[in-house]
């Protein structure tokens, strides 16, 4: 009985766990690349200061920084399609402008 008090409880630990993904797959793979970069300082058979350690460091930090810019295009782009163009209002106020 109580195996199928764990697996009940392990479905739904992963249940939680996809759900929470398709919330923010954003703030997840931020906190994964956190957690990896904790990880690999606290590494005790590679120093932080050996080329390899260095090279993942700043794979870490590039990956970071591209989900940053991603995020920010996003916002843009879903921002530029909310907001009405003012083109068409200013060529329309113009055109009424002449008119008169």
């Amino acid at each position: 009985m109580n195996s199928d008090s764990s697996k009940t409880t392990s479905s739904n630990n992963r249940e939680q766990k996809k759900h929470k993904m398709e919330e923010d797959p954003e703030k997840e793979e931020r906190e994964a690349l956190e957690a990896l970069r904790v990880y690999l300082l606290a590494c005790p058979t590679v120093s932080a200061e050996c080329r390899a350690m260095r090279a993942a460091l700043a794979s870490l930090d590039a990956e970071r920084k591209k989900m940053d810019r991603d995020a920010k295009l996003r916002q843009k782009f879903t921002a530029s399609q909310t907001t009405p163009s003012t083109t068409a209002t200013t060529t329309t106020t113009n055109n009424a402008v002449v008119k008169l």
